[in-house]
Parts: structure tokens; sequence; C-alpha cells
């Protein structure tokens, strides 16, 4: 039994239990436990307390299932693993955005759950079993840790931290909103390599070629760019020789390529806290159409399939990780709705979330993998 199978027993059996604890509660013979002679006020305020205090369990349970499934490989990781000339430890640059993400989702969701981070039930590799939630290279220094959940708002949350100490820093999310909700995904690209060149993309990212096909048409104008205006050391552009901006991207993105290590804490943390946060308060603010669940899961495959299809960390996962691991990886969990090319079949120019930054000539192909990584990434 794999670790991540056994932490998840353990929390599953601690929300049963909890489970098991209100359902007791609610069988109609629990006033039989109250002397019939309470008078009616009383019984009702002794049920509520009850009934709270089963409530507190369920979030108890649910809290330490997510702690199980964060702690399982030591995150949050406090060292890397890689090491400088001196022997120190590197700076897990954004240990700090993973960190502040997991305490927004605890106290802002409902209902968050952890899933299993494996490639089961996806559309490339559907009886697949393999738990993806960690690997690593101890002889080329890189290691990759995952968590993955759900709530009544997102059918999928995924994380992704990679180490690969000064060499490579990656902090990936990406949320799929629930299929009653038609607006857009968001997604998170955060890199550092050789703390030299830093790259940053924040984005929601449009499932249409045309906003008013959104729920929410107006989300650039309204909800990003007042957020955008604040930082313009955010406002790059991607070059147009490896990035369709037509296709999943908003025009208010946040992304940044600078040099600056500074502007991780003063522009790109702030910056990112505000647009996870206005995503949840969109989502939480669209009124659910049932009827277009199928019209949005196809948007969310085609997103997919077009980001697995340029995401160029597939060749640094295959050196690091072998390539059978690579391609459940990526086509099994990072985009998991994603049809899989025929093995052979040429791969579109790799981009960042669905495109990566201009691939230049490296005499070193290690560094050139490093930089590739970064589609880690939705």
């Amino acid at each position: 039994m794999s670790k991540s199978l056994g932490v998840l027993l353990i929390a599953a059996s601690l929300f049963s239990a909890s489970c098991g604890f209100q359902q007791a509660f609610v069988r109609s013979g629990n006033r039989r436990m109250v002397s019939s002679s309470m008078p009616s006020t009383e019984m009702d305020n002794f049920e509520s307390k009850l009934l709270e205090q089963s409530m507190n369990l369920d979030r108890s349970a649910t809290e330490e299932m997510i702690t199980l499934a964060e702690s399982e490989h030591g995150m949050p990781w406090t060292q890397s693993v890689g090491k400088k000339k001196d022997g120190a430890s590197p700076p897990l640059l954004y240990m700090p955005f993973w960190e502040w993400q997991m305490s927004f989702m605890k106290e802002n969701l409902t209902n968050l759950q952890v899933l299993p981070c494996s490639a089961k039930d996806s559309t490339a590799f559907p009886a697949a079993n393999r738990d993806l939630s960690y690997e690593e290279n101890v002889k080329k220094g890189a290691r990759i840790v995952n968590l993955c959940f759900t709530c009544e708002e997102y059918s999928k949350i995924r994380m992704t931290y990679y180490d690969a100490g000064e060499g490579v820093q990656v902090f990936n999310s990406l949320w799929y909103p629930h299929e009653s909700h038609n607006v857009p995904l968001l997604g998170i690209d955060l890199l550092s390599f050789n703390r030299k060149k830093y790259l940053g993309i924040v984005d929601f990212q449009p499932i249409h070629d045309d906003n008013k096909d959104h729920s929410t048409p107006q989300f650039e104008e309204e909800v990003l760019k007042p957020i955008r205006d604040k930082y313009p050391s955010l406002h790059g552009k991607m070059s147009a020789k490896f990035y369709d901006e037509t296709k999943f991207f908003s025009r208010q993105m946040l992304f940044a390529r600078f040099e600056d290590e500074g502007i991780v804490e003063k522009d790109l943390l702030p910056a990112f806290k505000d647009y996870v946060s206005a995503h949840v308060d969109l989502v939480k603010t669209d009124d659910k159409d049932y009827s277009n669940m199928k019209m949005v899961k196809g948007r969310h495959a085609a997103y997919d399939t077009y980001s697995a299809d340029r995401d160029p960390a597939t060749g640094l996962f295959a050196a690091m990780f072998g390539k059978d691991w690579a391609d459940e990886f990526v086509y099994g969990f990072l985009f998991a709705q994603s049809d899989k090319p025929e093995e052979g079949a040429e791969r579109p120019a790799g981009m960042m979330m669905g495109g990566g930054p201009p691939q230049q000539h490296q005499k070193n192909s290690q560094a050139q993998k490093q930089r590739q990584s970064s589609s880690v990434l939705a």
C-alpha cells in the first residue's frame, strides 16, 4: 500500500467517524435520549448545540485529512533538496505562495476534500494507479510534490512545487471551477532559474474565445483590470512568436519576466493573493447553471488538450523521472481530460501555461531542459 493511499484511508476513517456521529444524532430516535418532559425551547437549544458539535467535528476531521496529505512528504518544506557551494540551503522562493494558498483554501472553500494524486479515470490513463503525489531524483537533485483537492466551488484544484535547488524553483496551481459555473479557470505559474531569471504568470484563463460566452462576460474589465493596474511591474507581454493570445489567456493576465528577486515579495505575492481571492469571489457569486455542464466540461477538456500538447516540461520530467512517469503525470494528472497524441506525433511549440518562454539555444542541454520546465504548469 502506498503512503498516499494509507493517508487517505486514515483520513477517510476520521471523516467517517465524524459523519457517523452526526448521523447518529439525526436519527429519529435521538429525542428519546432526552427527557420527554424537557420544554420544547430547551430541546431545540440542546439539539442545536449537538448539531454544532457534530459540524465542528466534521470540520476538524476534514482539516486533519488535509494536514495529513500535506505533511506526508514534509510540506511545507523548509529546506531545499539542493545545496549552495557553502553547503547552505538555497531559499524555497515560492513556498510562501504554497502556504498562503493552503490557508486560504481551508478558510474560504466549502467542504474542501483531498483527492488522490493519480491519473486514474483520466482520458489518457483511465486505469492508472500510480501515486503521483511525490517523485525525486536524488542523483540529479530534484523533487516534485503535488496535492489535489475538490470542494463545492471547484471540481479540482491541483498544486505543484518543483524544487531543484538554485537551478529551478517552481510553484504551479490550476483551479477548475465546478462545471455548473461557466467561468474562466484560474492558472498560476511561478518560476525561478538560477536565481537570476524569474517568470510569473497569474491569470483568469478564459474557456471561450469570446468573453461574452462566459456567464461573467465583464470579468476582465470589472474584476481583473483594477487589480492589475496596481502592479505595473507585472504588465509584461509574451512573444507572439510562441504564444497564441487568442486561446485560453485574458487581456488582463499578470505576466512578468524579471531579474530582480525583490519583485517576488513586493509585487508578485500580493498580486497573486488578489487574483486568487477575486476568482473565488467570482465563482461564489456566479449563479449555477446545471444545463451547461456538458458544454463547460468540454471546454475544460479542450483547455487540457491544448495545454498538455504544448507543455515543454514533459521533456524535463522525462529526463528527471522517466518518460512513462512524465507522460502519465502530464496527460493523466496535470491535464487529466486531455487527449494524448500518438507516439511520434509532432508536438506544438511549448508555451507557458499552454505556452512557455522563448527557447534559446543552450550548450548545456540540462540547462535548456530546466528552462523548458516552465509549464509544470498549467
